[in-house]
């Protein structure tokens, strides 16, 4: 080790790391003298007690290979720092890449990651990588989890992700990725065409304009559809009621307007529903039918003043329910507190009135009822002695 760094500090970390790359395009580390075994963690700071001279010796943490070849590099929450993308790239048998968790890992991703065709699992979550994602990104046509969370990323999501066809995992949330969500227009791809992927995470971004109807279709698997704590317009499509097994839906912390499609009743495999913190109107959305329903956040937005509805009865799983500012007005009914497992009740900030009744007949889990901010005038006591009532 002594005898590379100094090497390294003679030739300069440049030329250093331009060798590096020239001796790894011939893939099989066993042909490597083994100061040049080094390179794959040229520009890494990383404790030299971690590292043998071959890594695919004993002595390496988190490298697999196979035939002398590497094929997974598994990094993460090691402490790592520094950019990392200058050899990468030229690991051709690569197909597990983890770095997650590594907050002092920089720079962007080159354009040659698109090299990596036999990558299935991207994982770079959590650390602090920069730029926008490279449209090489859907080169990587075996990728199945593609996970860049909660990093730096900017610029617009690329259209090609649409061609990653064997793709399950998408996850984009927590960066600054703004403009529209990417469909397929006969010239490019789009998000339209991932048909077996179960997760859409492009929460917590600056993404804009509308939902596009097209990015939703019967022929869809997925099962997760966060778009929540973006920049998003218009109204919620008509489509996303036509993907059948969709369990979870957070599109609050928008500027949605419109009425909430009818059509939505008709995913009963639904069991958490966000769509708080919008422009949303018209009337309540009927959700009758969603018997695993177990979160509801309707809070915030602009619906036709009404009841109670009473299809809330129906949702015999639910959990939470949340409808705060959300243009209440009457009495609160008892039925509502003896769905079997309501724990949280958040109604403030309505215009509901008459007397509060919790009934004898409620959840054993209910622990929280807030109707702050209403025009209840009296409670009724009776049970619900363990029940915090705000």
């Amino acid at each position: 080790m002594d005898l590379l760094n100094r090497w390294r500090s003679e030739v300069g970390l440049q030329n250093f790391v331009a060798l590096c790359r020239n001796f790894m395009e011939l893939h099989t580390v066993a042909a490597l003298p083994p100061w040049l075994n080094l390179c794959l963690v040229s520009i890494w700071k990383l404790h030299p007690q971690r590292l043998g001279f071959n890594p695919c010796g004993d002595g390496w943490v988190g490298i697999g290979c196979t035939d002398s070849r590497v094929t997974s590099i598994t990094l993460g929450n090691l402490g790592l720092e520094g950019q990392v993308f200058g050899d990468i790239p030229s690991l051709t048998e690569l197909q597990t890449l983890d770095l997650s968790y590594n907050k002092l890992l920089t720079g962007s991703l080159p354009e040659s990651i698109g090299n990596l065709k036999k990558l299935i699992h991207l994982n770079l979550v959590g650390c602090g990588f920069t730029g926008p994602i490279p449209d090489t990104i859907g080169n990587l046509q075996h990728l199945a989890i593609l996970s860049l969370n909660s990093n730096y990323f900017e610029g617009q999501i690329p259209p090609s992700i649409g061609n990653l066809s064997k793709l399950y995992w998408l996850d984009l949330a927590d960066n600054q990725l703004e403009g529209s969500i990417p469909v397929s227009n006969g010239i490019t791809s789009g998000l339209d065409k991932l048909v077996h992927t179960k997760h859409f995470h492009l929460g917590k971004n600056k993404l804009s304009g509308k939902i596009p109807e097209q990015i939703f279709s019967s022929d869809m698997v997925l099962v997760h559809v966060l778009f929540d704590s973006n920049k998003l317009t218009g109204p919620i499509p008509s489509t996303l009621g036509l993907v059948q097994s969709l369990q979870v839906i957070r599109f609050d912390n928008n500027s949605l307007s419109g009425s909430v499609p009818s059509n939505l009743s008709n995913l009963t495999s639904l069991q958490e529903l966000y769509l708080s913190n919008n422009k949303l109107n018209g009337s309540l959305p009927s959700l009758t039918g969603m018997s695993k329903l177990n979160t509801l956040d309707l809070s915030n937005n602009s619906f036709n003043t009404s009841a109670i509805p009473r299809w809330v009865s129906s949702l015999s799983s639910l959990t939470t329910l949340r409808m705060e500012n959300a243009q209440l007005q009457g009495e609160v009914p008892v039925y509502l507190f003896s769905l079997p497992n309501l724990q949280t009740v958040g109604l403030k900030h309505n215009r509901l009135t008459g007397t509060l009744s919790i009934g004898m007949e409620f959840s054993n889990q209910l622990s929280l009822v807030d109707l702050q901010n209403n025009e209840i005038t009296d409670f009724d006591g009776t049970g619900g002695k363990n029940i915090q009532i705000r």
